[in-house]
């Protein structure tokens, strides 16, 4: 029984079909069987409720509604790769951003050094430093607009917790 679902495994081997031609080129591309490639295609069309190849002779040819599909996803992949890469570097650090708020006397006399060994450590990681009175750095660690809060006193807005140092 063929079990209906999108998944990126299918797309990948879907464009590996439309790009070589062929169910066997596609699951020689890949290293998994023909039957595989042929399971996880009927699965596909399984769940869009079309045909997307035609069979012709010993080969397939794209219906359609695959070439209408394709650049859908195309894109599709494309995004989930990116989101991989995306999320590979931020547990890296190797990209993203890092937002600080903080009261006058740490934001001048404590936080640029320890920014300066950050920026140097990480330098593909935007830093921005916000400095304002302890109450607006509340509210700003509230409202998200910072990822980070340095304050001199404890906070006294709720929901806010503080971690002496």
């Amino acid at each position: 029984m063929i079990k209906p679902g999108l998944t990126l495994h299918r797309l990948e081997l879907f464009l590996a079909v439309l790009d070589t031609g062929g169910i066997g080129r596609a699951a020689r591309l890949r290293h998994i069987s023909q039957p595989a490639v042929s399971e996880h295609l009927k699965g596909l069309e399984a769940h869009f409720a079309v045909p997307l190849f035609e069979r012709v002779g010993r080969g397939v040819r794209p219906t359609p509604v695959a070439r209408y599909l394709e650049p859908f996803a195309r894109e599709a992949i494309q995004l989930l790769r990116g989101a991989e890469r995306a999320a590979r570097e931020l547990a890296q650090l190797g990209a993203g951003s890092l937002n600080v708020g903080a009261s006058s006397t740490p934001g001048t006399y404590l936080l640029p050094a320890l920014l300066g060994w950050f920026r140097s450590r990480y330098p593909a990681v935007a830093l921005t430093l916000r400095i304002g009175n302890s109450r607006a750095i509340e509210r700003w660690v509230a409202a998200a607009e910072v990822d980070l809060g340095v304050i001199g006193e404890a906070p006294l807005l709720k929901g806010l917790s503080a971690t002496p140092t």
